[in-house]
């Protein structure tokens, strides 16, 4: 009876191991190798596991992305002012969260100063949008379409005045990463539109500075 029992257990061993191997047909019948041929099956199995992690390992690296950046730095604005063009300087911070390795959505604050005809100017822009970013070894290219309102004020003569109106930024830059946190921000060039005083203004920012990334 012990006899007829171990053959049964082997029988049904072998019946598993058959159905195992047809539900996943790369795996081999290894019920029917010599102990031999299993060892080396088994053997050649894990190499290929090692091999297809070693080989994924920098798809995986080159496939992480920042969950957010940190910018801040200097900015020159072109200010329209109808008849001409005045210089402004000033600076630019912006925040963002990325969704993904390509969209994100950011906030950018400003603040811009000169003089205009002999009156102080003072600018501040507060803007929100999303951004798109195609992320390159080293090199991060990227857009964004920014919308929100601007806050202008302008004094001299012993007068003042101020006004807060829409303003949109729509631009780009290129971002080169110096490490894994922290980077450069080559140039960002924006088409910065304001409606002060009931009339257009078609300003130009360029910014550059420091950035830094987080979550990667």
């Amino acid at each position: 009876s012990r006899r007829i029992s171990r053959s049964f257990d082997s029988r049904a061993l072998i019946s598993r191991g058959t159905k195992l191997s047809a539900a996943f047909g790369f795996i081999p019948l290894l019920s029917q190798m010599s102990t031999r041929e299993q060892s080396a099956q088994l053997r050649n199995s894990g190499l290929t596991i090692a091999v297809l992690a070693i080989t994924s390992a920098p798809l995986l690296a080159q496939s992480a992305f920042p969950r957010a950046d940190v910018f801040g730095g200097y900015s020159w604005v072109s200010l329209d002012s109808g008849s001409s063009r005045h210089n402004l300087n000033g600076w630019t911070g912006q925040a963002s969260v990325n969704l993904n390795s390509w969209f994100g959505v950011t906030g950018d604050f400003g603040g811009y100063y000169g003089k205009v005809s002999g009156a102080t100017i003072h600018d501040y822009t507060c803007l929100f949008g999303p951004t798109f970013t195609y992320r390159a070894p080293h090199v991060d290219p990227f857009f964004h379409a920014l919308f929100g309102g601007s806050h202008v004020t302008g004094s001299g003569g012993g007068a003042s005045v101020s006004n807060s109106a829409f303003a949109m930024g729509i631009g780009g830059g290129l971002d080169v990463s110096i490490g894994s946190v922290v980077g450069f921000r080559l140039a960002q060039v924006d088409w910065l539109r304001t409606q002060h005083f009931s009339s257009s203004q078609n300003n130009i920012r360029l910014s550059t500075g420091i950035f830094l990334q987080f979550g990667k």
